[in-house]
Formats: C-alpha cells, structure tokens, sequence
C-alpha cells in the first residue's frame, strides 16, 4: 500500500507543475496582448489622411469622429496636448508644401515621399501627380506592410486621377459633392485597414 501511494505522488507533483506551468503560460500570454493593445488604447494604428493641394490647401481629411462609443478621435485631437491649443491641419499641409518647395530649391529631385517620427505620432507623406499630397497620420508604433502601403495610396491616386478637376476645384458646389463620396469610402478603408491591423498584431 505504501509504495502505491509513493508510487502516485511524483505524478500528482508533475502534474500539479504543469498545471502551474499552463497558467504561468496563459497569464504571460494575457499580459503581453494588454500591453500590445494599450499602445492602441488611444491612439489607432492609422490615425487618418489628409488630401491637400501643392500649396498646401487642405482638399479632404479622412478621420475618425468624435465619439463616444469609442476611443479614437479626429486628428486634430492628438495633435496638440489639448482642446485649447487645436492645431489646423490647413497648418500642417502648409508646412509640408513649403518643404517640398526646400527641396526643390536645395537639389533634392523627385521627392516622392517623406516620413516624420515621433514617440507617439509619425507622418507619412506622399506627392501624387505633382499637384496633391497625401499626408498620412500613424501611430509610431504602426508598420504598415506594402500591400496596406498600397492599399491607400492606389486608393487616392486613382481618385485624384479620375477626379482631379473636382480635386482641383476643391470649393465648387458639384466638386464638394464627388469628394464627400470619395472621403466615405476612404473611411471605411481607414475603419477596415485598423481593425485588419489590430487583429494581425494580436494574434
């Protein structure tokens, strides 16, 4: 009787370890998905776009709004450190036109794109057709992969191909009309591509 009773003990210690062992593994697991996600808590991996002319004319802002029922925002909201201190995104494409314009001046040819990184924000930009840019808000730790890259910039470029009179008359009545159906597709492209991200980076 004795050595069948010594006999289970080791087995009931292995597996009481393992058990132990399948938590520690499955509490790990957790922790490191709630640290992945809070870095998208606030900000989403693709904070938005904005269309703006060569002069730095802001055309079309394709954003998140205001909501309560989530946790992202427009733009504008993490770009300053409050509501009081709002930054125009007519300031930002402005300030991005008078680099290109450096560029040219100082012998840098063919500027296609450029990237600004930050600890919490990185900007992509992008010219397109010479005449518009596409300036892409990201959150610092987003790597969009080419095909995502791609995805968003086919998007525009064919759009700002096909429309570029209403593009370029970005104010007329019947121009505003085109655009506002580009900018609702752009958004469910911006809404399908975070929730594609975040459940990638999850896994």
């Amino acid at each position: 009787m004795e050595n069948s009773i010594n006999n289970t003990y080791p087995l009931s210690q292995k597996e009481n370890n393992a058990s132990r062992n399948k938590d520690d593994h499955i509490n790990k697991k957790l922790a490191e998905i709630a640290l992945r996600t809070e870095k998208y808590h606030k900000i989403p991996p693709i904070i938005g776009m904005v269309i703006a002319d060569q002069y730095g004319n802001t055309i079309l802002v394709v954003e998140y709004e205001k909501d309560k029922r989530n946790n992202y925002g427009p733009i504008k909201t993490y770009l300053s450190e409050d509501d009081k201190s709002l930054l125009e995104l007519d300031l930002i494409s402005m300030f991005f036109s008078s680099l290109k314009v450096f560029a040219s001046q100082t012998n840098i040819k063919n500027l296609s794109n450029f990237q600004i990184h930050g600890s919490n924000i990185k900007i992509q930009i992008y010219f397109i057709l010479n005449k518009f840019m596409l300036i892409l808000f990201l959150n610092s730790n987003t790597e969009l992969k080419v095909k995502e890259q791609t995805i968003v910039i086919d998007y525009f470029k064919d759009n700002l191909a096909e429309f570029e009179y209403e593009f370029e008359n970005f104010n007329l009545t019947d121009s505003r009309k085109v655009l506002k159906l580009v900018e609702r597709k752009a958004i469910i492209i911006l809404k399908k591509l975070n929730k594609q991200y975040l459940q990638e980076y999850n896994k």
